[in-house]
């Protein structure tokens, strides 16, 4: 049974680490290859969860040797569906959701269980995610909307918000993870773990002591996925969550408006640039992938060296 292959043989080293895939490619084995080097501590075991295309066989090859079960799902199902079966498979105390193009460089497994066992009542934690340093003009823009959001997001409430909470790393108890429904249509699976997490009235924590890396697009078509992926949440919640979550949804203008503004007194030409890729997000694409059955097109950028 592939439930049993993934459980660790030490019963006290009693972490899951998942990873839906569907590129599956070089990254991936970049992303694996990196974990294990800056997590060198044995007290974890990696699950791969491919949506339904077959991995090249140099990257099965590539991870013969690590402590990687690789599940190949002949159907696709979208990102929340393999995320799903990972749940289901899980059978360790803990588990880290990751993705196949984030780097590593911190212990992210010491700090998260460490957090984890400190406070009995935490449910649900995001590591702290940076870009990496931008090659390209256009990552240069998008960066100023990276700063400003991690400007809003360590302001608000505290930084108890959906905004924190990446799926590029996110790590939970299991017991909890397990209660979660989530249709396979969902988009923002990030932040609507974050809500499922805070209806089951459980404990959220940002730790900006678990660093990760990841790439930004480099191009606006994949920027424009990823910006209307957050605008799909507000629906998604109303949908299938059917409560009222304004309150804790909509950002205080006041709180928006400091952000922009130190933004543009930090860098005011490329600020402004990103204001008119953040207008044109909002109001000249607005039905994009309004159809979507969670289900789109894997960024490609973001997976290159």
């Amino acid at each position: 049974m592939i439930a049993e292959k993934i459980r660790p043989k030490n019963p006290e080293l009693d972490i899951t680490i998942g990873i839906p895939t569907y590129y599956g490619g070089e990254s991936l084995v970049q992303t694996i290859n990196g974990f294990i080097k800056h997590n060198p501590e044995d007290n974890y075991v990696i699950v791969i969860s491919v949506d339904g295309k077959p991995l090249d066989t140099s990257v099965k090859k590539a991870l013969k040797n690590k402590k990687v079960t690789i599940i190949e799902n002949r159907d696709r199902t979208g990102q929340v569906g393999r995320i799903k079966q990972i749940i289901s498979l899980c059978k360790t105390k803990y588990l880290i959701l990751t993705q196949d193009d984030v780097i590593f460089k911190k212990r992210i497994v010491k700090e998260i269980l460490a957090a984890f066992e400190k406070d009995p009542k935490l449910t649900m934690i995001s590591a702290h995610v940076v870009p990496t340093k931008e090659t390209t003009f256009f990552e240069r823009i998008i960066h100023v909307g990276v700063n400003t959001a991690h400007y809003i997001q360590s302001r608000w409430t505290g930084g108890d918000n959906y905004l924190q909470a990446s799926g590029r790393c996110l790590g939970f108890r299991s017991s909890m993870a397990k209660q979660f429904e989530i249709p396979n249509s969902v988009i923002d699976a990030d932040a609507y773990l974050y809500f499922l997490n805070k209806l089951h009235k459980g404990r959220f924590q940002h730790l900006y002591n678990a660093i990760c890396y990841i790439r930004s697009p480099k191009n606006l078509t994949e920027h424009l996925k990823q910006s209307k992926k957050y605008q799909l949440l507000y629906y998604e919640l109303k949908k299938y969550l059917k409560i009222d979550i304004r309150k804790d949804y909509s950002i205080p203008l006041k709180l928006r408006l400091q952000g922009a503004f130190v933004s543009f007194l930090t860098n005011p030409v490329f600020f402004s640039l990103y204001f008119f890729i953040l207008i044109y997000s909002r109001f000249f694409t607005k039905n994009m992938y309004m159809n979507s059955l969670g289900i789109w097109d894997t960024d490609k950028s973001t997976k290159q060296p």
